[in-house]
């Protein structure tokens, strides 16, 4: 009778928690103590640790599912989006170049009317073509520019500079080497 006593004890009768602590062992056996050590190792504590962190996680189906569509709207979406806003700075750079093209043309549209006045088509003519009207006298002024200031020279000294060093080598090294470029001459000489 008293197997059938605990054959009876070890029945869930209903009860949700017997499930949970048959699958989960109790703690006391998780962490064990190691004989050797006479303390428990980190490693293995760690391990336990992460173990019972992953064990805390319930996911349900609908939240996997859910979890997808998620991750599929986002790789749906992403290069809509991109697209969008692609084609709007684009219409804006189409926009700005239509307001730019209306102002020229408007533009363009007041100079049409200041050619369709005589007196301003007689102002262009004298200005840009020496047009004169019948009866008057054009002078046209040449080099009517200031003229240039004159360049002072530079003065020239008188006295005499003594180099140092060997003349011979200097004459020597003057004969062999590449003359030097100035920015005036343009190259060698050549």
């Amino acid at each position: 009778m008293e197997t059938a006593a605990r054959v009876d004890s070890a029945k869930p009768n209903g009860d949700p928690a017997f499930f949970q602590k048959a699958r989960r062992p109790d703690r006391a056996a998780r962490l064990r103590v190691s004989p050797t050590l006479g303390s428990m190792s980190t490693a293995r504590t760690t391990a336990v640790n992460a173990r019972g962190w992953l064990r805390g996680i319930r996911l349900s189906w609908f939240a996997v599912v859910m979890f997808g569509v998620l991750v599929l709207g986002v790789l749906v979406l992403a290069p809509t989006v991109r697209m969008y806003t692609a084609q709007q700075q684009q219409i804006s750079k189409l926009q700005q170049q239509n307001a730019d093209q209306r102002a020229e043309v408007s533009k363009l549209d007041a100079q049409i009317k200041n050619w369709d006045d005589p007196d301003y088509i007689k102002a262009q003519a004298r200005d840009r073509l020496l047009y004169v009207m019948p009866g008057e006298t054009s002078y046209l002024i040449i080099d009517d520019l200031p003229a240039a200031p004159a360049k002072t020279p530079k003065k020239v000294s008188t006295k005499v500079q003594q180099q140092d060093g060997d003349w011979s080598a200097t004459l020597l090294r003057s004969i062999l080497e590449k003359p030097a470029t100035t920015p005036g001459t343009g190259g060698g000489g050549h």
